[in-house]
């Protein structure tokens, strides 16, 4: 087995994910210290009983078997569902202008009954609905004269076919509530507002570098953002967004299988499954998909399918956590780097979505983790996953730079070839472009061989690069070629310059066949608006008139004056 590998080798990688995770808890710490949790703390203790509604759905009383309501409890969404009865525990309602706010109350309808009549029914997607007051999430009924005469206010809670219900209870004055549902839209607000930015960033991000990662993580997080918005309340108040209040089921199933099926490919891809865990890979994809087309056919199918894909998706979204965080840490273990941001990020949302869905983690509203557990983990997990993407986006850009580098080098030498040469002559013009040309190297070669003439390649690679001032560019223009750019250069300093070079390679004394191998160099001065390829084809001539004037020479473009060999 290999040798574990630290996927956050970095300090500066760990200094972030520690500042994320700062972050996230000062946050939650600073909801937990804000005014509207006082307020709901300090609101008069309510008894709350509930019991399920027996009987057929027009019939207005219930049973007589009520049953203690504790926040645990989940409310029935078979059957005709439930009836619910909200008590002061004092014993009186207190005075002056009183509201229930119902927290959690689901995705089924909630109905005021008054004298055996139902007064009102509300649900809490439909936002204010013309009521005076609403509550981000929830379900505000006013305690009416009737209310108080009567000593409780009486709930029908309408199932709902496919989600539970677990509702919280809290009386609270009119300012009390603007107060709790100003904080409520400000914070989860600001919380799915920084998640969309997280996905919107990744888009640009993923088409400059190519990299499908990016996407399937955009795709992720915008499909859960939008859960979120329905989940928190946002899209139905107090901006609603008529598509989402319209279907709001649809919507949530739809952006359930997207968000599952693009957390699995975004897994694959960015933790190199295919490298470090390939059975793995096609057990999480086939989770993924698994999720997704049940859920795109259930969207377009009658009762009869959705009913039958309901029981199917409820394990399958169970499973899928779990799995994908198995699947990250074993991929971390086999040594992937970023299953390793995967892993960290991912473990505070499932973690609190497993005990929130095993009823283990019974956090009241009007607390930061009971409001925003949810929200502050997957704020924590996109933190993290950006963190991740960053750091992968750096070695891309990292490695596309050496592609490039490379592709502009010649290997044998280490000067830059002739396209990346020419590139560099393109973007900033020298004053004078120095031809080189071996002479003699077929002999070196038919004599030794390639390898003893690639020698003496590398060998005049490092003689040139030696000689070069700062600023000027050399490059293997091909074969036993060699040129040069030389900057703020004259025609007199250009010709001292090439001098100096061919007296270095001729001291190499390199053996071309029973001669040594020597060097013969053109040199051409850039004349005014003069094209790149002229300038080469002139320096390139001046070269052959140093071969054809005996070999061992610097010739200057278009004068007759000749450097006599060493």
């Amino acid at each position: 087995m290999r040798a574990r590998s630290a996927p956050l080798p970095s300090w500066r990688a760990l200094t972030a994910l520690l500042a994320a995770a700062l972050v996230v808890a000062l946050y939650g710490w600073v909801l937990g210290r804000s005014p509207h949790v006082a307020t709901l703390a300090a609101s008069p203790p309510l008894q709350v009983d509930w019991q399920a509604a027996a009987a057929a759905a027009g019939e207005t009383q219930p049973g007589a078997a009520w049953q203690p309501y504790a926040a645990g409890v989940r409310l029935p969404r078979g059957g005709a569902g439930g009836w619910v009865r909200v008590r002061p525990a004092a014993g009186t309602w207190p005075d002056g202008e009183q509201l229930l706010a119902i927290e959690q109350p689901g995705f089924g309808a909630v109905s005021r009954f008054e004298a055996g009549q139902e007064r009102e029914r509300r649900c809490w997607s439909d936002g204010r609905a013309g009521s005076d007051w609403g509550l981000l999430g929830g379900i505000v009924f006013p305690l009416d004269a009737d209310a108080r005469r009567d000593g409780a206010l009486l709930l029908r809670w309408w199932p709902h076919a496919e989600l539970d219900s677990r509702p919280q209870f809290a009386l609270l004055a009119p300012p009390q509530l603007a107060l709790r549902d100003t904080m409520a839209t400000l914070s989860s607000g600001a919380l799915l507002a920084t998640l969309a930015a997280f996905a919107l960033l990744a888009l640009p991000v993923g088409a400059l570098l190519r990299e499908p990662a990016f996407f399937a993580y955009a795709l992720y997080l915008g499909s859960y953002a939008l859960l979120q918005l329905m989940v928190t309340g946002l899209a139905y108040s107090p901006l609603p967004v008529a598509p989402l209040a319209a279907a709001p089921q649809w919507w949530g199933r739809l952006a359930t299988g997207v968000a599952v099926w693009a957390a699995t490919v975004f897994l694959s891809g960015f933790a190199d499954l295919r490298r470090h865990a390939p059975r793995m890979r096609w057990l999480v994809l086939a989770v993924g998909w698994a999720v997704l087309l049940p859920t795109l056919s259930a969207q377009f199918g009658g009762e009869a399918l959705r009913a039958l894909v309901r029981q199917l998706i409820n394990p399958l979204l169970m499973l899928s956590g779990p799995l994908l965080l198995l699947a990250a840490g074993w991929a971390w273990w086999r040594g992937s780097r970023y299953a390793g941001f995967f892993f960290v990020g991912w473990m505070p949302l499932l973690t609190i979505t497993a005990l929130d869905s095993a009823s283990v983690l019974d956090a009241p509203p009007g607390t930061a983790l009971g409001d925003y557990g949810a929200l502050g983990a997957a704020l924590f997990e996109a933190f993290v996953l950006m963190l991740g993407l960053g750091d992968r986006a750096y070695a891309l850009r990292g490695a596309l730079e050496q592609a490039h580098r490379l592709a502009g080098t010649d290997a044998l030498t280490g000067l830059p070839n002739r396209r990346g040469w020419r590139d560099a002559l393109q973007a900033q013009p020298a004053d004078v472009i120095v031809y080189a040309d071996l002479d003699h190297f077929k002999a070196l070669n038919d004599r030794y061989g390639h390898a003893h003439g690639d020698e003496a390649l590398s060998w005049v690679g490092a003689a040139l690069k030696a000689r070069l001032r700062r600023g000027d560019r050399a490059a293997r223009y091909g074969g036993e070629e060699f040129v040069v750019a030389l900057y703020d250069c004259s025609a007199a300093e250009a010709l001292a310059w090439a001098e100096a070079l061919r007296r270095d390679i001729a001291r190499l004394d390199i053996d071309a066949g029973g001669r040594p191998l020597t060097l013969s160099i053109g040199v051409a001065v850039r004349r005014p608006a003069e094209r790149i390829e002229r300038w080469l084809e002139r320096a390139d001539a001046a070269m052959y008139a140093a071969k054809q004037g005996g070999r061992d020479r610097v010739v200057l473009a278009g004068d007759d004056s000749v450097s006599a060999a060493a």
